[in-house]
């Protein structure tokens, strides 16, 4: 699992302890899954709405999930 967490973050057992934290009976796809998720999904929708803050005078409304 730290080997998909390397790949994925720069802070790879911290990112893997956070979702541990949030799915302590996670079975190891699901923590694969969700941090596969996360670097699929939210990171570059994280990093569009930070941009988008930059430009927009702080107009920016960002929902998250899960």
């Amino acid at each position: 699992m730290l080997a998909v967490a390397d790949r994925l973050h720069p802070a790879p057992e911290a990112v893997l302890a956070a979702h541990r934290a949030a799915r302590p009976d996670a079975a190891p796809g699901e923590l694969r899954s969700a941090l596969l998720g996360q670097a699929l999904f939210g990171a570059g929708t994280a990093r569009m709405a930070q941009a988008h803050a930059r430009i927009s005078g702080g107009r920016t409304y960002a929902y998250s999930f899960g």
